[in-house]
């Protein structure tokens, strides 16, 4: 299944409550999608699973929030970008070095992962609810995706 068709099926399931809103906003989110989606295959990451987190961190935008974390993964540019800031950096690619780092400190286990992603060493009450909201979107993402197109996503 294509970035284009995963992105296409994600953006309509979690823009549809605010339909009017997204709609002038949905073509740059819709290439963003497929940015966080192409780079995570290419480095063997579970995309859906990062179109979710990139989801929940930005809702697919380009932003930079009060503590400094930016892109559409939100990555911290002081711990994830050569010379610590955004200028020059693949803010992409700086989030998925982060989720690869955590991904292998846990072992893999995604809901270690999305925690300690969001709260760094500590994965408290906060972290822990985000990474509850992440895995639901991507498990409601994956039902989506086979319901429509069948296996293989």
């Amino acid at each position: 299944m294509t970035a284009a068709t995963i992105c296409e099926v994600a953006l309509a399931m979690w823009t549809a409550h605010a339909a009017d809103w997204y709609a002038p906003r949905l073509p740059a989110m819709q290439e963003t999608c497929e940015q966080v989606a192409t780079a995570a295959d290419e480095r063997g990451i579970d995309r859906v699973l990062l179109i979710s987190v990139a989801w929940e961190e930005s809702r697919l935008r380009w932003v930079t929030s009060e503590a400094g974390a930016a892109g559409p993964l939100q990555a911290l540019p002081q711990l994830w970008c050569e010379g610590g800031s955004v200028e020059g950096c693949d803010l992409i690619d700086a989030g998925l070095d982060a989720w690869e780092a955590w991904s292998e400190r846990f072992n893999g286990h995604r809901f270690e992962t999305a925690c300690h992603y969001n709260g760094g060493n500590v994965c408290g009450r906060r972290s822990i609810a985000y990474a509850r909201r992440v895995l639901d979107r991507y498990q409601l993402l994956l039902d989506e995706l086979v319901e429509k197109h069948g296996d293989g996503c």
